[in-house]
């Protein structure tokens, strides 16, 4: 919503996967899961967003039916760790959920613009899911149809098995301390 609040006529967004496809444009904003180190060298800013691991797990268990394992554990924060190095910004999920107003000004430090925070926010799309776009993903917020599998903050602590938490805990309490997620 920043981009499109300063380049209204000039912004053209896809997925990575699209990107031979997508109209021509003066200004891109192109979403991916992973972190592509080529991309973030041709970016001008480069955000990644992230959430405790395990909550990962569980959403990506409703979404895509992928068991939770160790490996799609590490697999995560592999990634993490390379947007450490290449992204501008990096956003805590469930920093981000409760603080929009702080993320809005953040995003926009980077963009070089100062637009009201308010005039941005209430530009910001639903996030309800509308029709399948030809695309598979919606236009505008570029989220596919059941994105959001409204998995809640440490639900992970009932939804996945305890000996998989235990290797988390063994293998990745580092990780889960550096950004102050519960062990436990």
């Amino acid at each position: 919503t920043c981009l499109e609040y300063k380049y209204p006529d000039d912004l053209v967004s896809g997925w990575i996967g699209d990107t031979r496809s997508i109209p021509k444009g003066k200004v891109y904003l192109i979403k991916s899961h992973d972190v592509n180190r080529s991309l973030a060298y041709r970016a001008n800013t480069y955000f990644y967003s992230f959430r405790d691991v395990r909550d990962a797990l569980l959403s990506s268990q409703r979404k895509f039916g992928q068991e939770p394992t160790i490996e799609y554990c590490g697999y995560y924060i592999k990634g993490y760790m390379a947007a450490e190095r290449y992204a501008h910004e990096m956003f805590k999920y469930e920093e981000f959920v409760h603080d929009l107003e702080g993320a809005v000004e953040r995003i926009q430090s980077h963009l070089c613009m100062s637009a009201p925070t308010e005039a941005i926010l209430s530009r910001l799309p639903s996030l309800q899911p509308r029709e399948k776009a030809a695309k598979g993903y919606d236009e505008t917020t570029l989220m596919h149809g059941e994105h959001a599998t409204h998995t809640k903050q440490g639900e992970w602590r009932t939804g996945l098995d305890k000996k998989l938490l235990d290797r988390i805990r063994d293998e990745y309490g580092w990780w889960l301390e550096k950004n102050e997620y519960s062990i436990y």
